[in-house]
């Protein structure tokens, strides 16, 4: 038993890679601008294009404290028009989880990491290169 649950853990490590916590921009209609510190996680999927073919996409999820999703000092929740820009100018949207999938209904675009709602997983797609 020991064993497939390596197995499922080496699987899942395979598909996601986790990088040091970073500084970023948090923005909101252009306007409002935070700097918070997250953790990236970046992930490979196959995802829907609208003529029904299939295409890999790299997603990005951003671990980020609630405690400081902000602005104007008001806690708030992510919303689909914020945007994170890294300091390499790399600027990310948020998106829902199901991706662009024709057959994705109210997704989320957050996720709570864990039962005490501390942190967000912020889903996101590259929507600039820096």
């Amino acid at each position: 038993m020991a064993y497939r649950m390596q197995d499922r853990i080496n699987h899942a490590g395979s598909r996601f890679k986790v990088t040091n916590s970073e500084t970023v921009t948090l923005s909101r209609d252009g306007e409002s601008d935070v700097q918070v510190t997250a953790s990236p996680i970046q992930m490979e999927a196959e995802d829907y294009t609208p003529d029904g073919s299939v295409t890999r996409v790299e997603y990005h999820d951003w671990v980020i404290d609630v405690a400081d999703y902000a602005f104007a000092s008001v806690l708030t929740e992510p919303t689909s028009g914020d945007t994170i820009t890294r300091a390499n100018g790399d600027v990310y949207r948020p998106v829902s989880f199901g991706g662009s999938s024709k057959f994705t209904v109210n997704e989320p675009i957050f996720k709570y990491t864990t039962s005490d709602r501390l942190r967000y997983r912020v889903h996101t797609i590259l929507s600039t290169k820096g």
